[in-house]
């Protein structure tokens, strides 16, 4: 015969099995057999351990091993901690569904902050996710990796060390000469860096989030980025597949234009956000008769909002890019607070010639009645 627990006594049943006391030692307590005890802890949707594991690790530091787990740790290092088998360690992760990583991660030589991009709630995150969706490379949504040249060593060793806490080494690539006889000419690779991330959870997260395998042509815009982010996404897209370029008279450029491709789908989106955000106006170019845009914005007052939007409060940005923006962001600045001509006569807005509009229209009209009274005298 089965007996019942007091429901007075439910409480501390839980509270004892948290703890670290087993089914059976719970079920001597009170008098009663191991299944009541068993059977409430179910109710209250709590997954039954043998008790073999339960004397080696109570249930209260299960969390714990959770999150060593998912923070980079192997089984085999969270079992050394805790003075158990690996496989004790296996089973806890199991019964919480925690989705194992494959041997060859867990027998790198380098640590990965697994948890990185599970959520994106700062600028950091933000803009290694626009950098990612302009120049990565998501291999099967197992692994990530992106080459940059090799001027831009240490920025890319900056983003590597943000999901690998210890370090890892970056790949070294050589300049070389790719020849392509099928297509008629020949592409000079220089020499560059790659960043390799090896986590299946961060593939499949950026997956999730839109940066996609093999995604040129069907990019999309990540619609779920808060607008707050969406400037630092924005600014990290730009310093991968951007540009802004200066051009004008003399020594001093100081027009300019700014370039940003992609997919038709991403570019078309941006423009809209741009305009319904900032009020720019731009336009998209279709390149190569492909679904591949390419967004200009031409206009030098708009260039500089755009610039300055993205750029407000960085903390992270391509360090080349950066200093052309602060270049541009200089000149500009120096001639918006150049002192604004006047109409000599009257000292009104400034029109044309050293004159407002009407003195202008009244300096033009006489200098044409001198021309016709010469041209007369000349006839006659």
């Amino acid at each position: 015969m089965i007996v019942k627990i007091p429901i007075e006594e439910t409480n501390k049943i839980l509270e004892l099995y948290t703890n670290g006391v087993s089914c059976c030692k719970i079920a001597k307590m009170y008098g009663v057999t191991c299944t009541p005890v068993s059977n409430f802890l179910k109710k209250q949707g709590i997954s039954i351990i043998t008790s073999k594991d339960f004397i080696k690790i109570p249930l209260n530091k299960h969390k714990n091993i959770i999150n060593e787990y998912l923070s980079g740790l192997s089984a085999i290092e969270i079992s050394k901690r805790y003075n158990v088998s690996s496989q004790n360690i296996i089973n806890i992760l199991k019964r919480n569904n925690i989705e194992r990583r494959q041997t060859k991660e867990y027998l790198r030589k380098y640590p990965v902050n697994e948890a990185y991009f599970d959520i994106i709630d700062t600028q950091d995150k933000a803009y290694f996710l626009g950098f990612l969706y302009a120049d990565g490379c998501n291999h099967n949504c197992k692994v990530i990796s992106m080459n940059l040249s090799a001027i831009d060593k240490d920025f890319l060793s900056r983003l590597n060390n943000l999901v690998h806490p210890q370090g890892k080494k970056l790949y070294f690539s050589k300049s070389r000469k790719s020849l392509f006889k099928d297509r008629g000419y020949i592409i000079n690779t220089k020499e560059s860096y790659n960043m390799c991330i090896e986590s299946v959870h961060i593939a499949q997260k950026l997956n999730e989030y839109g940066c996609v395998p093999r995604k040129s042509l069907i990019l999309t815009f990540p619609e779920w980025l808060s607008q707050e982010l969406l400037p630092h996404f924005v600014r990290g897209y730009f310093d991968g597949d951007g540009s802004m370029s200066m051009y004008g008279k003399g020594e001093v450029k100081s027009q300019a234009y700014v370039s940003i491709v992609s997919s038709l789908l991403f570019t078309n989106r941006l423009k809209e956000k741009l305009k319904e955000i900032l009020g720019i106006d731009s336009r998209i170019l279709s390149r190569y008769k492909t679904p591949i845009g390419e967004l200009r914005i031409v206009n030098t007052q708009y260039v500089k909002k755009f610039l300055s939007w993205i750029y407000k409060d960085s903390t992270i940005h391509l360090p080349r890019k950066y200093e052309n923006y602060l270049k541009f962001k200089a000149i500009r600045d120096e001639i918006e607070n150049r002192p604004k001509p006047i109409c000599k006569i009257c000292g009104g807005e400034y029109y044309g010639l050293g004159y407002c509009k009407k003195h202008h229209h009244q300096n033009y009209m006489k200098n044409k009645r001198i021309q016709f009274d010469s041209a007369d005298q000349s006839h006659n």
